[in-house]
């Protein structure tokens, strides 16, 4: 099943001790739970981390750079489940503006959440979607991209429901280099400090590389808003 072999992350967040982020694919990327991300939290399902929710400014995760999270200019897919306490913040990237180590990078804005996947700064493709991103409820966001590098390949559903804004191109975006940037959870790692941190709650996130999720797949995972942490 390509659910599984070409799961390249898997975090279910349910450890209650310690300060390491487990992956439970098979690739080992384990990450770095960094300052006060609180662990052992009740989650959709078993448990969850919350970034920045007791007065925190700088929480994040760092997952060490692998080549099983560069997509580079093939399919991919990511879906994460958030339960957000503020309207905008950084999500998941692999991006750092300061070094030009751009791949990915997702964020919530004025209640939107945008996408980007990039060659280089110039050369990039950004879908912004426009299913509500609601405060104080969980909601599952899944990105996939078919490796075609149209515009029209990159696709975002929240909660199962697809937002009526299309990709847009800027420059000519031929795929994602592999660069050495970590990839980073809850913040950016070129501005660790800055007032754009995600605050609220994370569980379940999983990564795909090589892989487009159908929409039978997207739907089995929201699971009704339920979740799933088995494929």
């Amino acid at each position: 099943s390509p659910l599984l072999g070409n799961l390249s992350l898997f975090y279910k967040f349910n450890e209650t001790t310690g300060a390491t982020a487990i992956d439970s694919s098979t690739n080992g990327n384990d990450g770095v739970i960094t300052n006060d991300v609180l662990i052992n939290q009740t989650g959709l399902i078993d448990k969850c981390y919350a970034f920045n929710t007791d007065g925190g400014t700088n929480d994040y995760v760092v997952i060490p750079d692998n080549d099983s999270l560069s997509f580079g200019s093939g399919a991919f897919s990511i879906e994460v489940w958030l339960n957000p306490d503020a309207n905008f913040g950084e999500i998941i990237n692999k991006y750092n503006a300061t070094t030009g180590l751009l791949e990915y990078r997702m964020f919530a804005q004025s209640g939107t959440i945008q996408f980007y996947i990039y060659t280089d700064s110039g050369n990039n493709i950004g879908l912004a979607d426009n299913v509500t991103y609601t405060t104080g409820s969980w909601q599952q966001i899944v990105v996939t991209n078919d490796g075609s590098g149209s515009p029209s390949g990159l696709k975002m559903k929240v909660n199962n429901t697809v937002g009526s804004f299309s990709p847009v191109e800027t420059g000519n975006y031929t795929g994602m280099p592999n660069t050495a940037q970590d990839v980073y959870l809850g913040q950016r790692s070129d501005n660790l400090t800055s007032t754009s941190r995600y605050v609220g709650e994370m569980d379940i996130l999983r990564a795909w590389k090589g892989y487009e999720l159908t929409d039978a797949e997207i739907t089995t995972l929201y699971n009704s808003g339920a979740g799933t942490e088995t494929l």
